[in-house]
């Protein structure tokens, strides 16, 4: 069992999640007691949305779920109270009856020490020690950072794999993809040539160029047409910039400015933008872009990209979590999840840090326990 299927085990009873029967099986962590994934609410919430649009879940409890990665930045949220039994709570593994033990011992302490800042501190110290351990007495008192279990209404193979590109998508994915217009981009020799051969037209249109120029290209053109690897182009186009003195606008301006002078003038100033815009395609034409990305750049935006991905039921994303894309130790992968379509979210069970003895968090210990028929949910 790996280092990561442990800590699972100790914190949920070893429920990591993934494909069930009826979807997939998730969790969210959030400093916020909500009962509903709501998109009108989107960005009011965690995170960057670096992945895309749409509401972040992880299969792995580690990641997403009590004492993972975002419950413990959010613990520090809470003060108080609350903040002493979510804080006992952990340092307890969990163990509510542990913790409830740690929190008197604590208190106890408290009240023979001697020396205090202020007997007003003291005693505010002592009140808190007091309603946390109340708080740990309730059984089903959510304590600290909400934890969802979550249930995605989908199969894996209707999500977009943002761990390759969009060749590598699933039949179901590609076919919707294809009617939004987003297709596998062409990474081939062919596609690589036409792009280098239209740079080297635009080049022999340039007025003013010295006749060996025009040769010069036309053994450029010459190697070009016989290579057979795509890189090899990109080596041969790549130094036509410096070589015929062609710079970048923008570099040239700030040279200008350093300097304190008029940007100096060539017969290449007219196609400058034009090169280096063709020069980045040619590179750009020697891989495909990263499923994101190129699935953003072609619906203009995560927004859109979010609203369209819904309108042709791909309800969402996956890709590798940290653990699974630098650790050895895990026999079977998980998956973080970007879902975009709330319809699709049923939350199973709703619990703050609520602890059961030994460590082991069962389905009877947890807390505000929610009807999945009747939610949705909101980040």
């Amino acid at each position: 069992m790996s280092m990561r299927d442990r800590i699972a085990k100790a914190i949920l009873g070893g429920k990591v999640g993934g494909p069930t029967p009826t979807g997939i099986h998730v969790y969210h962590s959030s400093p916020h007691d909500i009962d509903k994934f709501d998109w009108s609410k989107m960005g009011t919430g965690e995170g960057a949305q670096v992945r895309g649009k749409g509401f972040y879940f992880a299969e792995h409890p580690q990641v997403s779920g009590q004492g993972g990665d975002y419950w413990n930045s959010f613990q520090e949220r809470f003060s108080g109270a609350e903040g002493r039994a979510s804080e006992f709570l952990r340092q307890a593994a969990f163990d509510r009856q542990k913790a409830l033990e740690l929190a008197r011992f604590n208190m106890e302490n408290t009240a023979r020490a001697p020396a205090y800042t202020s007997e007003a501190g003291k005693a505010k110290v002592l009140e808190e020690y007091q309603q946390a351990m109340e708080l740990l007495r309730g059984s089903n008192q959510p304590i600290g950072p909400r934890t969802y279990e979550v249930n995605i209404k989908a199969r894996p193979e209707q999500l977009l794999n943002l761990d390759t590109y969009a060749s590598g998508q699933s039949p179901y994915v590609l076919e919707r993809l294809k009617s939004l217009g987003v297709h596998p981009q062409e990474v081939s020799l062919e596609n690589t040539q036409r792009q280098a051969f239209g740079l080297l037209d635009d080049l022999r249109k340039v007025k003013g160029a010295a006749p060996w120029v025009g040769e010069d290209i036309d053994e450029i053109g010459k190697r070009v047409k016989n290579f057979t690897k795509p890189h090899q182009i990109w080596a041969e186009m790549r130094g036509i910039p410096s070589y015929y003195g062609i710079h970048n606008p923008i570099g040239r301006a700030a040279i200008a400015l350093k300097r304190n002078a008029e940007p100096t003038r060539t017969i290449w100033d007219e196609i400058e933008p034009t090169v280096h815009a063709k020069l980045a395609n040619i590179r750009a034409s020697l891989a495909e872009q990263p499923m994101q990305r190129h699935l953003e750049d072609a619906l203009q935006g995560p927004e859109r990209a979010a609203a369209a991905l819904r309108s042709v039921e791909i309800p969402g994303s996956r890709y590798f979590d940290a653990g699974s894309r630098t650790s050895a130790m895990d026999a079977a992968p998980t998956f973080n999840y970007v879902v975009n379509d709330p319809s699709k979210l049923d939350i199973m069970a709703k619990y703050g840090v609520v602890g059961a003895t030994g460590g082991v968090l069962g389905a009877g210990a947890m807390g505000g326990t929610i009807d999945q028929s009747s939610y949705g949910v909101r980040q």
